[in-house]
Parts: structure tokens; sequence; C-alpha cells
């Protein structure tokens, strides 16, 4: 039906009229063309034409945007443009909110056509894409570039947008010189046209690699002898160090390891420590053991201290027990690692250059990056994809009656793949795909209101694919799983509910009736029919007055749907929430609050602005109703709980006593599994400091010393991160001491406390 309606909401058929045109483009436009001049039949349409009338067309709904006219002779014509109403309704309507982050495709439709009037659906699946400030934007700047982004196509029908990777369907249909091609022209473009490509996957977790550069150790300092046996400098007295500095991430040591062995302390840039044990049961073994990497690529100054007795180690325990020993080799010892440059930050790497580099030399298309991509051969595969790498034909071929022609449907679609057959052209044979139809349409002087076409001109883009290989693939690939070799359906690939379905249908005592289109009615209960029409196909259990069950151009009802298994890209729910799976995983939205979800991908839960509650293993709740009962504060006494022999020097607290002493009282709630408390501890020269987190009063003689630590240090500061376990979370309050002592009262001791955090 064509009909006009001007903005009072007069309506009325818009039957004389010259040059209707409609085009069709794969971007979702779509615009009619027309010409209508004043006669008897028009009289009462003629002047509602005007500028942001509606012309209704095809079920579809135009607003006359370019307006004008000029006079033939006596006669006022009148031409106008129309744009589909979708785009000015879009464009006249603004998203005010603005997104920053990861959405999913879903939930930037969402974003997108919120309060529009305009519903979505996706088809196909979409991987999430990251977003700065989108939004404060007309709707229609938004869905171009949600469409840019996500490179997806989008197709409207009534008052829903379809999105898809593809729009269109594949048909067998050929555009043939001699057949049904009335002219035929065809223009080259090599604007976008590359031959070279790399590609970049998913980044390392990882950020540097062994370099295969070693280094000595640079002095040494305290006491070492000459083992006999081994040949090596040894050492057995706690405090003996040796230095190196190295520009690089990290390093391993080469260390001899015996059943005697102790624990060295590395301390890097003196404000990182790492322990490494050289113990070993029964045989020695030489081992380059890992120490730390991952640092920053710069110069870093380490010191190695020989701490004692590793506590594992059951050879150098109790009392007349040898003392542990620390063998420290000469030579290279010291296997450096480097950062991660180039190429080797990415675990696939791949590039390719197209054969046709040859014709038209080396034309870098850019560099690809995609984070889902975690193998060479998956890269290599998706950049030969990307890279457009010969020249870009367009075809537009015009003809009559494209049914007569034998196309499979009444008029073009736009994003149909068909072929074009053109013999005089080069023998052309590609398979090509509607970019954009132009059809003409005249009135149908039988119907008042109708048309008819009488001309279309379609606009094809190239693929590389010939007709007969095409065409015989496709073939193969649909009938190879589903029939013999004598053509009969192979009975066995049927699922359990497609089985039975079909013998119901086999075996149903149905009549055929040929009024209204085709209804077959069950012989026993006639109330059981199901009609097939033009527009669809239903099933009716009253006679035919509803069909609860119905598949039309508009989509597939259902009260009951039975199958082995649904096959499907997108199942997206519309509620009071948005729930949806797009391929990459599960989805929770709040359509009025898109930062409220909860998203579940492999390995991930992630929930914005909702309540979880979280139980441990051992049952105590760490999250109750999304709220963290981790309280991370502890709690120092006011004023301080220190002895009389601890002065405060600098940033340090000071003792010259050998017994502990103490520097304050803690208390916490015990919530969580591990008490972490990193100091920073100076022994003076020629002494041992040492700092212990202790529960109970000497006083009371109730002593539980939790973690200490000791260190020779020459006044120089050392860190060192203490790991407290106090067992599963009750509750309940809990309490420790910090106490420092020294070896020896001339030689005092020094600390200071940097941190204290629960976690676990």
């Amino acid at each position: 039906m064509l009909s006009v309606r001007n903005l009072a909401g007069q309506e009325e058929l818009l039957t004389d009229f010259k040059a209707l045109n409609r085009s069709k483009k794969v971007n979702g436009e779509k615009m009619l063309t027309l010409s209508a001049f004043p006669t008897e039949n028009n009289v009462h349409a003629y002047p509602l034409i005007e500028e942001e009338s509606i012309i209704t067309f095809k079920d579809e709904e135009y607003v006359i945007k370019k307006y004008g006219g000029r006079s033939i002779g006596n006669t006022f014509m009148k031409q106008v443009d129309a744009i589909h109403k979708f785009f000015p309704d879009m464009m006249d309507n603004r998203q005010r909110k603005v997104h920053n982050g990861s959405m999913t495709f879903a939930a930037a439709c969402q974003f997108v056509f919120e309060d529009s009037g305009y519903t979505f659906a996706i088809i196909d699946t979409f991987n999430a894409k990251e977003f700065e400030n989108f939004g404060g934007n007309n709707r229609l700047a938004l869905l171009q570039t949600l469409l840019d982004r996500f490179q997806a196509e989008m197709e409207i029908v009534g008052k829903q947008v379809r999105f898809k990777k593809k729009i269109g369907v594949d048909t067998d249909f050929q555009f043939r010189y001699g057949h049904n091609i009335k002219t035929f022209s065809r223009d080259v473009d090599t604007s976008n046209l590359s031959t070279y490509i790399k590609g970049y996957g998913k980044k390392k977790e990882e950020t540097d690699v062994i370099s295969g550069v070693s280094i000595p150790y640079g002095s040494r300092a305290g006491t070492y002898f000459t083992e006999p046996g081994l040949n090596v400098l040894a050492t057995n007295k706690e405090g003996a160090i040796f230095r190196f500095s190295f520009t690089g991430t990290g390093f391993d040591f080469d260390a001899i390891l015996t059943k005697l062995g102790g624990v060295w302390e590395f301390s890097i840039d003196g404000s990182q420590a790492v322990k490494v044990s050289t113990y070993k049961d029964l045989s020695r073994e030489d081992k380059v053991m890992p120490v730390i990497r991952g640092l920053e690529h710069k110069l870093h100054n380490v010191v190695a201290t020989f701490v004692g007795a590793d506590t594992k180690n059951p050879y150098t325990k109790g009392k007349g027990a040898p003392a542990p020993i620390a063998y420290l080799k000469s030579g290279n010892i010291i296997k450096l690692y480097r950062e991660l440059v180039g190429d080797e930050q990415y675990m696939a790497v791949a590039e390719y250059t197209s054969p046709n580099a040859e014709l038209y030399g080396i034309r870098d298309a850019g560099d690809f990056e995609d984070e889902r991509f975690t193998t060479n051969a998956t890269l290599l595969a998706e950049i030969k994809k990307q890279l457009q790498d010969t020249p870009e034909l367009s075809y537009t071929i015009d003809f009559v009656d494209l049914r007569a022609a034998g196309y499979p449907n009444p008029s073009p679609n736009e994003g149909d793949r068909v072929f074009t057959i053109y013999e005089p052209m080069d023998d052309l044979e590609v398979e090509t795909r509607l970019m954009e139809v132009n059809e003409e349409f005249v009135p149908d002087w039988d119907t008042p209101g109708e048309v008819k076409p009488i001309r279309s001109k379609v606009t094809l883009a190239n693929y590389t694919k010939t007709f007969s290989g095409t065409m015989y693939s496709n073939v193969q690939k649909t009938l190879k799983g589903i029939v013999n070799d004598d053509g009969i359906i192979k009975y066995n690939v049927l699922d359990e509910a497609v089985r039975l379905a079909t013998e119901a249908i086999k075996s149903a005592q149905t009549e055929l009736e040929f009024i209204n289109g085709i209804t077959g009615r069950d012989k026993e209960d006639p109330n059981l029919l199901t009609r097939f029409t033009s527009r669809g196909v239903g099933v009716s259990s009253d006679g035919g007055n509803t069909f609860p069950d119905a598949i039309t151009g508009l989509g597939v009802n259902t009260t009951l749907l039975t199958a082995g298994a649904i096959h499907t890209n997108n199942i997206a729910i519309i509620g009071d929430s948005l729930f949806f799976w797009d391929g990459s995983g599960f989805h929770c939205i709040d359509p009025n609050d898109l930062n409220k979800y909860v998203k579940i991908t492999g390995g991930h839960v992630d929930i914005k602005r909702g309540a979880l509650t979280v139980e441990r293993p051992d049952g105590y709740k760490i999250i109750n109703n999304g709220m963290s009962v981790y309280d991370v504060n502890i709690q120092s006494a006011t004023p301080a709980f220190k002895s009389g022999s601890v002065g405060i020097e600098g940033y340090y607290l000071r003792t010259a006593m050998e017994s502990p002493q103490d520097c304050d009282f803690y208390t916490y709630e015990h919530k969580a599994r591990y008490l972490k408390v990193r100091v920073n501890l100076v022994a003076t020269a020629g002494g041992t400091a040492t700092v212990s987190i202790e529960k109970g009063s000497y006083a009371l003689g109730n002593i539980e010393v939790l973690a200490s630590y000791s260190t020779q240090s020459d006044n120089r500061e050392t860190s060192h991160t203490f790991t407290v376990d106090l067992g599963v979370p009750q509750g309940g309050e809990g309490s420790f001491y910090i106490r420092l002592k020294t070896s020896n009262s001339a030689y005092p001791a020094l600390v200071r406390v940097s941190r204290m955090w629960l976690e676990g």
C-alpha cells in the first residue's frame, strides 16, 4: 500500500505518481524518491505531500525530508525525497548517559535503544569491545559507532532492528549475459588495497625472559673458608654476605645444595627480600635456583646474606647438631632476566604477504590486534581474511523483471549472495553480494494505492569464488551428512524429537482444505489444524480461532519446544532484566542501570552494584549480602605500648637490650587467615638485630613467639615481611606484640613498621 499522512494526522491513498524509486543498502539505509501530479485521483492525497509528512510504502514509514516542485505547463509537480522513519527517530533522540569501559554487544545495543521506541535482536555472536566516552550524542550516531566497532550489519523489520555479521541470504540465482542482464557496468577501486598485514594476539602474562647473560658476584664480606673436598668458598657464619649489581628484570642463583645447607637472603635495592634454601636431603646437587623476576628493567643493587639454618633441615636442628653451611661458587653464578620486547610480548604473532604483492608491491595494511587469538595458526587465518588484497570491484546491473528471470524472492534484498556470469568481460564468473538495490514502481491501476515493480538495478560487490566451485562445495557440505548415495534421507541423523514429529506427520489421518491457504485438519479432532499461507505457518487447537504456535516473517512463536539440542548464537530473554548468552559468557544486566550487572565468563564472575554472599570452605562468610566483612584495620595502642628501654631515633624505634622489648601492642578482628607485617630492621655494625611477633606476657610466663627475623646488616636497612597463620577465622578479637632485641648491648638494634594487613 502507498499512502501519505501529514503532521495533522490526515492520511490518504496515493495513486497518481511518477518515478517512485526505493533504494536499500547493506548499511540499513532506505530511501524513497517520488514525483506526484495533481489529478482527479489525487485530489485528496496531493495536498498532504509536504515537508515532514509520512509516506507509508509496503508497511514501512518514510519521512519526507526534502521537498520541492516545479511547474510543467499548467500543472505543478511535487518532488520529494523521504528517508525511512527509523533514521530521523534515532537522530532526534539523544542518549545523554556516557559509558566507559568494556561492553558486550547486547549491552551496547541496550544502551543505544533504551527509550527509543525500537527494540533489537542479535542473531550472531559478537565479542565485547572497549568504549571510551560512549554516549552524549544522538542515537543514530551511537548506532553507527556500534556498527563500526563490532563490524555488524543491520536490517529493520517493523519496529525491530536485527543485527547480524552479514545480512541477506545465499541463493543460487545467476545474473548472466544474454539471459537476464539488460545493462552491465564495472567499477574498480584500489583505495583500500593492501598486500601485507601483521597481526598480534593476546599479550603474555609474564613480562620478562631469561636473557642468556650471566655475571659473577662483585664483592663479599664476612667469614668464608675454602672447603677442601669441594674446592669452593663456604661459610657457616650468619651474616656473611656477597654483593652484585645488574641491569635487567631479575635473576637466578647458581648454588650448591647439600644436606647441611642453609638459607641465603637476597635484598634487592633495600626494599625487597627473597630467601633461597641450599638444603637438599642426602646427596649434593648443583642447581640454578630462581630468586626474583618481573622487576623494572633498570640497574639493581643486591646484597645476599647467609641467615643460617633452614627450619626444614633436620640435620642442623637440635643441641649438638652441626652448623648449617653455605657454599659460594666462583664465576658467572648470577643468571639474568630481561624484559620482553617487540613480538616477544605476544602469545601469537603472524604476518602475511599476499601473492598479489608481486603485482602491486608491498602495501602495508597496518597492524591487526585481537586478544582472542593465542596461536599463530588461528591468527594467521584471521589476518588473511582481514586483508583486502584485490581491487574492490562493483558491478551495476540493470534488468526488467527479476521474478521472470528466476529470482527466488519477489524482489532482490540487500545483502543477498548471487552469482554473476558475464562472458564478454573476460569470462567473468564471480560470487557477488547485493550491496544496494534500486527499484522503480508504477501505480497498479487495478488496485488503488497499490504499486507494481517495473525495473530494478543492483550494485554488487565482488568475492573470489567461481560459480561452479561455490555451488559444488555448498551442495556437498549440505547433503553429505543427511543422505545416502542413492539420495534417501538417513533416518538415524534425526534426533528423537524430530523423529517422533516426523512419524506423527506421516501417520496422522488428515485432510487438506484449500481455503484461505492450505489447511490440514485432524479427522478425529477437527479443532486440531495446521494452516499454511503466504504469510506463514500456524498450528491451532481451537479450530483456527487462535494460532499460539506459528512461524511468520516476524519470527517464531511457540508454547512448547522439543528438540535434542538448540543450536544458536544468542539467546535473549527480555523482561525486568536483560539476560543473554552471547558465546563469550552469560550476562544479566539491569536495563535501568547498565552498570548494574552480573557477567559469568570463562574463569571469571563479575558483579557490579549487586549483592553477593560468599562463604569460605571453613564456613566463615567473607562477603555477606555484597558487603566485605574484612576489617583490614589493625589498631595499635595509644599512647604506644613500649618498654622504657625503647626510644625513638629518627624514623626508628631503638633499643640496646639483649632481651625482647615491647615496641607496641596491636589488636585486630579475626576475619582473615593470615597476618602480614612488613618491617625494616637495622643492626649496628658488630651486632645482630632481632624483631619478633609475639603473644603473651613475660611477667605471666605465657609467651608464644609467632614469628621472628634477625639480621647483621652493618648499619644498613633490610626489609622483611612476616606471614603469620592465625588459623580459621572466628570473627573474634586477637592481639599481638612487636618486640625488638640486640645480640650485644654495645650494638643497638633499630626497627620501623612500614605496613600491616590481614589477608586470606
